[in-house]
């Protein structure tokens, strides 16, 4: 989707009516499965005031400010730039979860180390793919000739633009960890995670299409049947809809940093279809960082998976010599007669 919504949005289009035209049918796709699951008691918890408030600041953050200021942003400056500003959220969020104690991290366990540097390992291979190059793989290169990647991609310098696309990411980047971090702490408010995000995709709707058609002219809402009507659809129905309930299960069940750890995963998909789309050389640096990525991701379900045993048992856990999970206190006490006598 980097790739494809940056050509779209170098093509001519709105980035604020792409974002409105996205959400539009994230809402139009999540609302039949709303209303076939539609639990009436789960529902109306979320008509309180507090709840009504707390759905319109998460999408309000992760919608109407953090996608509008990111696809400006991608516009501004390249696929690149984004993808590595982006890689900056799974650091932030865990430092700021283990500031606001939201994670756990105890740095003389194996789970808590595989944490910490499980999440250094994805920034920093998500940085090598970005911003090491090294010597250029050659087993994708084709002899055909194809267009250059900067006429699909657009040409990008470092200019006014640059730096007002740099200053939208960073808000970007801002805005998606307290979103997540912020999600993380209602999570636990809500019963069902569908109806929670179909609000938010409701609002979040509602709010892209007030800036919209604040911003933008009438004519700039003509939608052509190719190119942009395709990324509309396919981003708004999997990436939006799909992907926010994905996302606030995820978050509710294994917490903020555990979600945003998965982030560079896009950088490596990035590094893997840019050079079979649109043929742009394939480096060593982008293979190393990838396997970075990949190592630090399984880093960091190992010590989630650790997490969850400690919470299972409900007792000390303890580590083996290997690093697994052991119990270091026996559930039960077994050094009195536990002997039920029947009267």
């Amino acid at each position: 989707m980097f790739l494809i919504t940056r050509a779209m949005l170098v093509q001519g289009m709105s980035h604020y009516i792409y974002v409105a035209y996205r959400q539009t049918f994230a809402i139009l796709a999540i609302a039949p499965f709303f209303f076939f699951f539609f639990e009436r008691k789960s529902f109306c918890a979320l008509l309180k005031l507090k709840h009504v408030c707390q759905i319109f600041l998460l999408a309000f953050l992760g919608i109407a400010v953090g996608e509008n200021m990111y696809y400006a942003g991608l516009l501004y400056t390249s696929t690149t730039f984004a993808a590595t500003n982006l890689n900056l959220i799974p650091a932030i969020t865990f430092v700021m979860a283990y500031m606001l104690r939201m994670e756990r991290v105890d740095l003389r366990s194996r789970r808590g180390q595989a944490k910490v540097v499980g999440t250094v390992a994805c920034v920093a291979g998500a940085m090598t793919m970005t911003l090491l190059k090294g010597p250029q793989l050659n087993w994708l290169r084709s002899n055909e000739n194809h267009a250059q990647p900067e006429l699909v991609l657009g040409v990008f310098r470092l200019s006014t633009q640059w730096i007002l696309g740099a200053a939208m990411l960073f808000t970007t980047v801002a805005a998606g960890c307290a979103y997540v971090l912020y999600q993380a702490r209602i999570a636990d408010e809500y019963p069902s995670q569908l109806s929670l995000s179909t609000l938010v995709l409701f609002l979040g709707c509602i709010q892209t299409l007030i800036i919209a058609f604040t911003l933008e002219r009438p004519s700039a809402w003509k939608l052509s049947w190719d190119l942009q009507l395709f990324t509309c659809v396919y981003s708004g129905v999997v990436c939006s809809a799909l992907g926010l309930f994905i996302q606030m299960w995820c978050v509710k069940e294994r917490g903020p940093v555990f979600v945003t750890a998965f982030n560079p995963l896009s950088t490596v998909l990035v590094t893997i279809f840019e050079p079979l789309l649109f043929h742009v050389p394939l480096y060593l640096g982008s293979l190393v960082g990838m396997v970075l990525v990949i190592g630090g991701l399984y880093g960091i379900t190992w010590g989630k998976a650790l997490d969850q045993k400690v919470i299972s048992f409900g007792t000390k856990i303890g580590e083996d010599e290997t690093g697994g999970a052991q119990i270091a206190e026996p559930l039960l006490d077994n050094s009195e007669d536990h002997t039920l006598t029947i009267q």
